[in-house]
């Protein structure tokens, strides 16, 4: 059985770690747009594509005749203005006149950004350092039958302890 400890440390290694990777993906996002197109297929005439930009990541189907080139691969390009905030949106484009349909679905980093952010933040708060009633505030000393008023360990008066409620 693995120890409790250790899950809960890896957790917030692993989500402290994720937070900071969204945190730099979102800002490079505003800055450079990539996606990778597949190809369209000649038998179902569907196009895929996937990408991150704008603080969003997003995945396109294009069925039909696609309006323009389909260039097959990975693109990097320059996107117009940042969207700092957007919520999540499906959008569906039917152009019936030129037989294409268009959809997309998006997610902003912001989303997934929060919710493991708050989780990361909820088990660092769990798991910070508390004191017992009798022990110095500072290292976690034992106190009990200290009549000095000063831990021996760390020199902190026990004048400068909080008082626990």
């Amino acid at each position: 059985m693995i120890a409790r400890g250790r899950v809960r440390r890896v957790a917030k290694e692993v989500g402290s770690g994720t937070t900071l990777v969204l945190m730099c993906a979102w800002a490079l996002s505003n800055v450079w747009g990539w996606y990778y197109q597949s190809g369209v297929s000649r038998q179902t005439q569907v196009a895929w594509t996937i990408g991150v930009v704008s603080g969003q990541i997003f995945v396109d189907k294009i069925t039909g005749k696609p309006l323009g080139p389909i260039l097959k691969g990975f693109h990097c390009y320059k996107p117009g203005l940042p969207i700092l905030f957007s919520l999540p949106n499906v959008h569906r484009y039917d152009w019936r006149r030129i037989g294409t349909l268009w959809e997309r679905v998006a997610l902003p980093f912001w989303l997934p950004l929060l919710i493991i952010a708050i989780a990361t933040g909820i088990l660092w708060y769990q798991d910070r350092r508390r004191f017992e009633a009798g022990q110095c505030r500072r290292c976690g000393y034992d106190l009990s039958g200290n009549v000095s008023g000063i831990c021996p360990e760390c020199g902190m008066g026990t004048s400068e302890l909080p008082i626990p409620f």
